[in-house]
């Protein structure tokens, strides 16, 4: 099973801010919804409440929330990294269309914190402006090396991978 992180991170290293990103970017919003679709995503309680509640739980995902102290109606509530993980071995519970060989982890911060130690792949938009935010993003280590990136008008695409 191949983990991968996806984040849009500002010039200076932030994800969000008040729970909402802090930029407008729909070419970023159409390849997080293309690379994401059909498969597994994790994310922490407060970043699925920040998703506009005509969105939630995401379409055509499965949903995986971390929660320590609550149960979430519409989606698979995991009490950590690890049994989300699990979960998603055991293809549980068993969405058709769902490919479980690729999950993705989609935030908040403490989420993409724990993503770091285990993830493969990383798929980060980059934000070429500074931006003040609230939630923040880990810094990428030298364990990962750029694949391949795209530039455009204000942000790239780029793809890193585990070495």
């Amino acid at each position: 099973m191949e983990i991968i992180i996806i984040a849009a991170v500002s010039k200076d290293g932030y994800i969000g801010k008040d729970g909402s990103l802090p930029w407008d970017i729909p070419e970023d919003l159409s390849r997080f919804r293309d690379l994401t679709y059909g498969h597994p995503v994790i994310m922490g309680r407060k970043t699925y409440f920040s998703i506009p509640e005509k969105h939630r739980p995401l379409k055509n995902r499965a949903n995986y929330v971390l929660s320590k102290t609550m149960e979430i109606e519409g989606v698979t509530t995991a009490k950590s990294m690890e049994e989300a993980l699990d979960m998603i071995k055991r293809k549980e519970p068993g969405i058709k269309d769902i490919n479980y060989n690729q999950v993705f982890i989609i935030g908040g911060e403490s989420v993409y914190k724990k993503g770091m130690e285990i993830a493969d792949t990383l798929e980060i938009t980059h934000i070429k402006k500074l931006v003040y935010g609230d939630a923040r993003f880990p810094e990428i280590s030298a364990d990962f090396k750029i694949e391949k990136s795209e530039d455009y008008d204000g942000f790239s695409f780029t793809t890193y991978k585990r070495v």
